[in-house]
């Protein structure tokens, strides 16, 4: 009899463990936030259901949809794939949350991926070939009147529509200006080509030319030039004026390095070396087919007479001169001679 009671209340106290269990988990999984993730039903349409539960919380409906970002999530009815995971091309766009209300109503042709972008209070959205923007409750805050708007590549070709320092290039019967979140003109309509603000300077073209205006529209870099390159992290823009290359100081409009050089940065550059030249004050230039380096003032740093310059790494850079390699340091000085038949071996004459 002892043996049968013994036994029983083992099995009561597993039991009561398990339920406490159960019951534990069952009350941790109702505490989790709901995360929402799009799921396509067996009709070939999305949805949306709850990560944890599984629960479906918005049905199968869309031909589109995409993940949830700061509470909204982009969605689109009538368009189609070319294969999967291929971007949506037609068809109508608009936003829901995260109970299936359809806050921005499918009416657009376009709205932007990112409303959550920088905190952005608008969206970016297209109608009858008209750009605007709407709240995120599907408001109409700037009217679809602009024939274009200048969209910013965050991520290789990922492009999203943001007002930069409060500003945004947008195009008005052919020309660009600028607007603020309100949808106030406050540089108006009168350039070719306009690129958004960065560090309060913003590249525009008049009459073919190019130059930088600051948030006033007052012209910080006279449009004179055929292109113009302005780095965020320097001082310095890069110009190219009748087919050369050079460099205007973008606070005072006057040029540093007049444009005598026929490049900037080697051919084989990628692009983290090109913007790291503004970083270090150093650029790799080419005159009459021959290489060399200046300092940001113009100074000769390496002499233009070498085959080649390469990019800086662990401090030292590639150079060629009449068929032979070495390496020198961001002085000039030769630290690896140039005597190596090649690229290679003077890469494993370097100093430990």
């Amino acid at each position: 009899m002892k043996k049968v009671v013994i036994t029983a209340l083992v099995l009561f106290l597993s039991i009561s463990f398990c339920m406490s269990q159960n019951i534990r988990q069952a009350v941790q999984q109702q505490n989790k936030p709901m995360e929402l993730e799009p799921i396509q039903c067996s009709n070939g349409k999305w949805g949306y259901r709850d990560k944890n539960t599984k629960a479906m919380v918005v049905p199968c409906k869309y031909d589109g949809a995409e993940w949830f970002q700061d509470g909204l999530a982009r969605v689109n009815i009538g368009g189609v794939q070319s294969e999967p995971f291929s971007p949506i091309s037609g068809g109508k766009w608009g936003f829901v949350d995260k109970i299936g209300k359809e806050v921005v109503p499918l009416i657009y042709d376009w709205v932007d991926n990112r409303c959550d972008w920088r905190q952005e209070t608008t969206i970016a959205a297209r109608l009858n070939g008209k750009y605007g923007f709407v709240s995120k409750i599907g408001n109409v805050i700037i009217p679809f009147m602009y024939d274009n708007v200048r969209m910013a590549d965050i991520d290789h070709g990922n492009s999203i529509v943001f007002f930069s320092e409060g500003l945004l290039a947008v195009q008005l019967n052919g020309k660009w200006g600028f607007i603020d979140q309100t949808g106030k003109e406050i540089i108006s309509f009168k350039y070719g080509i306009a690129e958004n603000f960065v560090n309060g300077l913003a590249v525009v073209s008049f009459n073919g030319k190019n130059g930088l205006i600051d948030k006033t529209g007052k012209e910080i870099i006279p449009m004179k030039y055929d292109w113009i390159f302005s780095s965020i992290a320097s001082e310095l823009a890069e110009v190219q004026l009748n087919g050369k290359r050079g460099f205007v100081n973008k606070q005072t409009g006057k040029e540093v390095i007049s444009p005598k050089y026929d490049k900037i940065g080697s051919e084989d550059m990628g692009e983290y070396d090109y913007y790291e030249q503004f970083d270090r004050g150093l650029f790799v230039v080419q005159l009459n087919s021959k290489w060399g380096m200046i300092d940001k003032t113009g100074k000769e740093v390496l002499p233009i007479r070498y085959d080649y310059i390469g990019w800086f790494f662990d401090e030292l850079a590639p150079v060629q001169l009449n068929g032979r390699w070495g390496f020198v340091d961001a002085t000039g000085a030769v630290v690896v001679p140039i005597v190596h038949t090649n690229r290679d071996a003077a890469f494993r004459a370097r100093p430990n």
